[in-house]
């Protein structure tokens, strides 16, 4: 069954800003704007909470939002790459640490594939975690 929400871009034009100003979602009012997502039962639900906590860029929000989905589904192994990515993505060593265990648990589980693809995601983020890891 699919997600009953829709997102809807309008051009930020004179005679779109009632709607822009009713739905508008910032930064700063995200959590409001999408909380019946975030408290949803469905980890589906959930996970859309989390990519859009991703895309305003709200990585604080996201994580919290995939450590919910992982309190009731431990074996989500998507959910353990993506906070990985996320976590290698920070550039300091106590974040390459993290994100190696959840990648960790994330293959343990029978997740292979990193976006965009394996061997990309190996160049950049492999070394760079190794890297990060000898100067400790």
């Amino acid at each position: 069954m699919p997600i009953p929400y829709a997102v809807i871009l309008l051009r930020n034009a004179p005679e779109n800003q009632n709607i822009i100003k009713k739905f508008r979602i910032t930064p700063e009012n995200i959590g409001e704007k999408i909380s019946g997502l975030l408290n949803s039962a469905n980890a589906a639900e959930q996970m859309v909470a989390a990519d859009i906590f991703n895309l305003i860029g709200r990585g604080d929000l996201a994580m919290l939002a995939f450590s919910k989905i992982l309190f009731n589904e431990p074996e989500n192994g998507r959910v353990w790459l993506v906070m990985g990515e996320m976590e290698a993505k920070k550039k300091d060593p106590q974040s390459a640490i993290t994100a190696i265990v959840y990648i960790r648990n994330a293959i343990f589980l029978g997740e292979t594939a990193l976006k965009p693809t394996p061997t990309s995601a190996r160049r950049t983020f492999w070394p760079a975690s190794m890297m990060m890891l000898e100067t400790l």
